[in-house]
């Protein structure tokens, strides 16, 4: 598992860790993602297992790690996205206010 600080460039910083290992061998597929999120301000690491092969939508990406924040869930989806993984990314909706995919 590799230690990563991530900065998507708007003054955070996320520390991840990842790994990227098949340690079962050829014979049990694709190899997932594991994203650790160790975030020392908000209590508790959130964890989760991506699949290279499947598309990954924000509000599940919320929902599984727990993230409230859209700007904390747009950075880690454009980092899963560095991993090669499908997702769809949170847009405002100007005439609302409210967050809609896109």
């Amino acid at each position: 598992m590799d230690q990563v600080t991530y900065e998507p460039g708007n003054g955070t910083r996320y520390i991840l860790l990842v790994s990227t290992e098949n340690r079962l061998g050829p014979e049990f597929g694709e190899v997932p993602i594991v994203l650790i999120w160790v975030n020392p301000l908000c209590g508790p690491s959130r964890a989760g297992v991506f699949s290279r092969n499947n598309y990954l939508h924000y509000t599940y990406l919320q929902e599984k790690m727990q993230i409230t924040s859209i700007a904390d869930t747009a950075a880690i989806l454009a980092f899963l996205r560095t991993y090669g993984i499908s997702v769809g990314m949170p847009s405002v909706n100007l005439t609302g206010g409210k967050y809609a995919s896109n």
